[in-house]
């Protein structure tokens, strides 16, 4: 077994490697190689730099992803067909990482697979990261020998949509409905952001609920249909601070559930990190959204700061 540096000529040979290592994976669909050129595309800063292959007798088994910054380093995922392959593939990470202060797995922040260049659903995981896995006891355990702790905690909850019937006092939704590339060709103030650095890259299936003054955006949910074609992925909602405490975020979600359900959705997801969305997390529990999955990110300083 060895350890490379990918170039996009492998692109071919990871797509199949993901197909069959990462199938049993939550949320796991199918994936070519012209798919995962796409996600590459979305940072050329990065691309295939510190994307990692281990090969043995020219077969790919095993993948990892790297990205680093000044001072902090992240690992999108690490996915091996055998459990000493994972190591080896996190040494190899770790070394092109170096010298970064402190490296993550599972970090919100993590370029291109997350969510960091726009509203996109994950290769795997949850709809807004891959790892780490609550259930994944054999990697959570490999970091934790090396020197890797968990320091935040963050949860998938899911919502039958048959299940779900606004209160009778709800109001009628008095705002508006954008859709794909109206979404981003409009003059409003997100929260003083253009659309585009509210919303990131163009996902063209994304829908945007929205509450205004003006040309001043008051309050907004954001969803988009998930690869099952069935489920719809509740990827945004803000309310501005001079506007909460009044009921609006209340009023978007229940109106865009109601959307989605008009839209033939059968279910809702959203990827939820509760110590810093309390508010939020309270509004999803009793509209009766439950815990589907948890996940966690994972840090290691490397050296002092």
């Amino acid at each position: 077994m060895h350890i490379s540096q990918a170039r996009r000529a492998d692109l071919p040979d990871i797509a199949a490697f993901f197909n069959t290592a990462a199938a049993g994976k939550r949320l796991f669909s199918p994936i070519t190689d012209h798919e995962l050129a796409s996600i590459l595309n979305r940072d050329p800063t990065y691309g295939c730099k510190g994307l990692f292959l281990a090969r043995d007798a020219g077969e790919v088994i095993g993948v990892t992803h790297a990205f680093r910054d000044r001072t902090h380093g992240f690992i999108a995922y690490l996915l091996a067909l055998c459990h000493d392959n994972t190591k080896s593939l996190l040494a190899a990470a770790e070394a092109y990482l170096h010298p970064a202060t402190t490296i993550a797995v599972g970090s919100p922040d993590t370029p291109l697979y997350h969510t960091v260049e726009g509203r996109f659903q994950p290769l795997w995981g949850s709809t807004e990261m891959l790892e780490v896995s609550a259930g994944d006891h054999r990697l959570i355990e490999l970091l934790r020998q090396n020197g890797y702790r968990s320091i935040e905690t963050h949860a998938s909850l899911v919502l039958d949509l048959q299940m779900f019937s606004p209160p009778t006092t709800a109001l009628p939704f008095q705002g508006e409905y954008l859709r794909g590339d109206d979404c981003w060709y409009n003059a409003y103030s997100w929260y003083k952001q253009s659309s585009a650095q509210e919303f990131g890259q163009r996902n063209r299936a994304l829908r945007v609920m929205l509450l205004r003054n003006n040309e001043i955006v008051k309050g907004h949910i954001a969803w988009y249909p998930m690869r099952d074609g069935l489920t719809s992925a509740l990827c945004d909602l803000e309310v501005a601070i001079p506007f909460r405490g009044r009921g609006l975020g209340k009023h978007l979600l229940h109106a865009s559930l109601l959307q989605m359900a008009v839209e033939g959705f059968s279910k809702v997801e959203l990827h939820t990190y509760p110590e810093h969305s309390a508010v939020a997390n309270e509004l999803y529990k009793n509209t009766g959204f439950t815990l589907d999955a948890t996940w966690y990110v994972f840090e290691k300083c490397t050296r002092v700061k």
